[in-house]
């Protein structure tokens, strides 16, 4: 399912948190017109603005904010005594952490959470 955001929405941007759809432009990318979201991420007092092509909002985990039932999923996890604990090698574990991080799954970074 292709998400579609509008100047003002709020997402989540994989590895940066919670950004605001500034503005929505079209750019020649290789002879061809390509939409892009401009993201403001929310972060401290350092203003980041990344652009995502539209067509790759969904590649590079771009989502909605969670609501109230997720958070609750969220919690079941955490919660979950039963996860197994991972025992590879802290760089592959690393490796896999930072896959699962960028896919953008809440569910997935909660279970990183277990492992450490």
């Amino acid at each position: 399912m292709d998400l579609v955001f509008k100047v003002g929405d709020s997402a989540v941007y994989p590895g940066r948190g919670v950004a605001v759809v500034k503005k929505i432009e079209e750019k020649d990318v290789g002879g061809k017109k390509k939409r892009f979201y401009v993201l403001q991420v929310v972060d401290n007092n350092n203003v980041v603005t990344i652009m995502v092509p539209m067509e790759n909002a969904n590649v590079v985990g771009l989502r909605e904010v969670i609501g109230a039932k997720e958070v609750k999923q969220v919690y079941d996890i955490l919660r979950d005594r039963t996860i197994k604990i991972d025992q590879t090698t802290w760089n592959r574990r690393y490796r896999e952490y930072m896959e699962k991080i960028k896919t953008g799954s809440v569910y997935e970074i909660a279970k990183i959470c277990l492992n450490e």
